[in-house]
């Protein structure tokens, strides 16, 4: 794929480093990096501006214009996020062409296929849902594809979402991230105490216990702290008011601190989502093999110089 020219150039400073870590000449960094990006999206893109910046954890390549914006990782060339502006009102008569979750799972993977993420048996399909908005917002209408990556019953600080548009059938938004466990997978809290915690800090005393299951989690700035956490959702059974009948909270396993709690909010109205069959309230792990292995490496670590980025001109 040919991709359009700008008169936007790479920094120097970004050039530079670009040229170091592809290996690719001055005149190949210039379009490489939205060769890339116009390759994985599928369309022929004119980005207007470049900047070095961090995006999902990652050293990043910023691509922006007036059809939107994305980045690609500066170490490997994947593409890290896509972000497709509005235009305008959309109008929710008629039929979409992306009609059902099954063909939005399919635009979907393909687009990741181009995009160069290989998804092996750790990560689940744990969201497709399809969201309408009606007249009052913009209209739009789109499928939610979320994967995210389980290490023995373990949630890795990992995530792929992908959001398609049930219109026109492209790809509007849409994040990677996949971060190297750097914290131990050896917790001193056990999955009764961490629900004890939660109650307690509550100060509920009929409820329910809806999940307890560990979680990689990262603080949401840098340097971005790992913690092993059990995430606990409860649901208060005293409860008359909607905002404090339930409660997700993460609780760490090595001090028992409550890091983060969250009181779900309610529309009032159904979720669109599709029925999931029924699970144990508290998740199965193996610790015994979380202990005696390594988690798995990062789709950044695994993807081999065969499939790296083939830049023009390099």
């Amino acid at each position: 794929m040919t991709t359009q020219s700008t008169t936007a150039r790479l920094p120097e400073v970004l050039l530079t480093a670009t040229m170091a870590v592809w290996s690719c000449t001055p005149a190949a960094c210039q379009t490489a990096v939205e060769t890339l990006a116009n390759r994985a999206i599928g369309e022929e893109i004119v980005w207007t501006a470049r900047n070095a910046t961090t995006k999902l954890h990652r050293a990043a390549i910023g691509l922006s214009g007036p059809w939107g914006f994305a980045h690609v990782d500066s170490e490997t060339g994947l593409l890290l996020s896509v972000l497709r502006r509005r235009t305008g009102g959309r109008n929710s008569e008629g039929d979409p062409r992306i009609s059902s979750e099954e063909d939005a799972e399919r635009v979907a993977r393909a687009f990741l296929s181009r995009a160069g993420i290989a998804m092996d048996s750790t990560w689940s399909l744990v969201r497709r849902e399809y969201i309408t908005r009606g007249e009052a917002q913009d209209g739009s209408r789109e499928y939610v594809l979320e994967w995210r990556r389980f290490f023995e019953g373990i949630q890795l600080p990992a995530f792929i979402v992908v959001w398609v548009d049930a219109d026109t059938g492209q790809i509007y938004d849409y994040g990677l991230l996949d971060d190297p466990v750097r914290v131990s997978l050896k917790p001193s809290v056990t999955p009764e105490q961490a629900v004890a915690i939660v109650v307690r800090h509550e100060g509920w005393r009929h409820y329910t216990v809806e999940s307890v299951r560990p979680v990689v989690s990262s603080a949401p700035e840098p340097p971005w702290r790992q913690r092993l956490v059990w995430r606990v959702a409860v649901r208060n059974r005293d409860a008359t008011e909607h905002r404090l009948r339930q409660v997700e909270a993460d609780v760490d396993t090595t001090t028992g601190e409550v890091v983060r709690i969250l009181h779900p909010a309610s529309s009032g109205r159904p979720s669109a989502a599709r029925p999931r069959a029924a699970r144990p309230a508290i998740a199965h792990v193996n610790w015994q093999k979380a202990r005696a292995s390594d988690p798995p490496p990062t789709v950044f670590e695994t993807l081999p110089p065969t499939a790296r980025p083939k830049l023009p001109g390099s």
